[in-house]
């Protein structure tokens, strides 16, 4: 299979603009003005594909891994992108060392304090669809993204990264934590009104829950 590919330049800033959150508490049954609500929030809500996703976590998140105050800052903000939020995640993170060529390169570079970076922007994005041939046991997508950084005297460094998705977005990335939060059940509630709030609250933060820890979901539903 041929693959298609597609260089992404500004266009990328618009396409990439994503989810917000909302938070509210009621009773009886839902109301005229929640069920209006819930319309409009279907007509907001961000995509939740495995390109999507991805196509925000390069321009969104993973630069902030360059720009962090110390090598701890680092560590944490790496397991919120990638959703290790639990202290049960700890033990899997501890192996991204060995996994993930990134986490050893870029803690690398602020053990040797060419980091943080003063400022970055994306050079280049290019979007591949992945083929059979390339990687058999992954049908998605391949995006590889090259991040210009501003160092310390103002010299520049390019540092290149590439993620492989499966288009299935439960499956995603074994760079992800995707199962992260399956343990976690919320409270049943029996009040439709604040199950539709919840339900319009966790539809809108969409797939970053993923970023977010039980302890903090469970706050951002109260």
């Amino acid at each position: 299979m041929k693959n298609h590919s597609i260089i992404i330049f500004l266009i990328l800033i618009s396409f990439l603009t994503a989810c917000e959150n909302n938070e509210k508490t009621s009773s009886q049954p839902i109301s005229k003005d929640m069920e209006k609500k819930v319309e409009l929030e279907s007509l907001l809500n961000a995509p939740q594909d495995s390109l999507s996703m991805i196509l925000c976590i390069s321009a969104d998140d993973w630069p902030l891994l360059f720009v962090q105050e110390n090598e701890n800052q680092f560590k944490k903000t790496y397991a919120r992108i990638t959703w290790h939020t639990n202290e049960s995640d700890q033990l899997r993170l501890n192996k991204q060392e060995e996994t993930d060529p990134n986490f050893s390169k870029y803690l690398n570079m602020y053990r040797e304090h060419i980091l943080p970076a003063k400022s970055y922007s994306i050079k280049q994005l290019i979007v591949e669809r992945v083929s059979a041939s390339d990687k058999p046991s992954v049908k998605g997508y391949k995006v590889s993204c090259v991040y210009e950084l501003t160092l310390s005297g103002e010299t520049k460094k390019e540092v290149p990264v590439q993620f492989v998705v499966d288009e299935n977005a439960e499956v995603f990335s074994s760079l992800f934590n995707v199962d992260g939060l399956q343990n976690h059940t919320l409270p049943e509630l029996k009040d439709p009104q604040a199950e539709a709030e919840r339900s319009m609250t966790l539809s809108l933060v969409g797939w970053r829950i993923h970023k977010l820890s039980a302890s903090e979901i469970d706050q951002l539903l109260k």
